[in-house]
């Protein structure tokens, strides 16, 4: 054979080569279609859902994230206010920030006023929306620039939830409140 009788022969094949892949192309888009359209509930008891009868479908697993760390020991946090009338919140102080459960937790205020403040509250939000309201007292100063102090007993856990609101209210009936989400 010469060169050109080859060429020849290699061109008689292409059309073959070309309806065979072209069928190979038809047969597996018929098949991907057959597999992307059936469905896959378990109401349906001919669907590939339910070809081994034998297995059961994967159990659901939840994950629960890891708690971020909190610090340890005494912290304080010094407040700024824009408005000058009512209560002003100027520093609150908790030792320890991270108490451990059956523990006590003293919680202090510096507030200052123009009028006497007579009341100062803190709520507790911690895991399960558990929420404890504890009052504040005077332990040092005046009731227009004082210290106010409670000890607060942990009996739940603040892995994932553990906020703060402090509410204080003077004796015009002005209100303030500042809340600290530690977590």
């Amino acid at each position: 054979m010469t060169r050109k009788s080859k060429k020849v022969m290699n061109k008689g094949n292409t059309p073959l080569i070309t309806i065979a892949l072209g069928l190979t192309l038809v047969l597996f888009s018929v098949f991907l279609f057959i597999i992307l359209t059936s469905p896959k509930t378990p109401s349906d008891k001919n669907s590939l859902y339910f070809a081994n009868k034998s297995q059961n479908p994967p159990p659901t697993v939840s994950i629960t994230p890891t708690p971020m760390p909190i610090a340890s020991g005494k912290h304080f946090y010094t407040i700024a206010s824009g408005t000058k009338t009512g209560p002003i919140f100027k520093k609150i102080t908790f030792d320890p920030l991270d108490p451990q459960l059956e523990s006590t937790q003293t919680i202090s205020a510096q507030l200052e006023g123009d009028s006497p403040i007579i009341s100062v509250f803190v709520t507790l939000t911690s895991d399960n929306n558990l929420q404890t309201k504890q009052p504040l007292t005077l332990t040092s100063g005046t009731s227009t620039s004082g210290t106010w102090e409670t000890d607060i007993l942990y009996q739940n856990s603040y892995l994932y939830i553990y906020n703060f609101t402090l509410v204080a209210t003077d004796e015009t009936g002005k209100t303030k409140n500042i809340s600290l989400g530690i977590r």
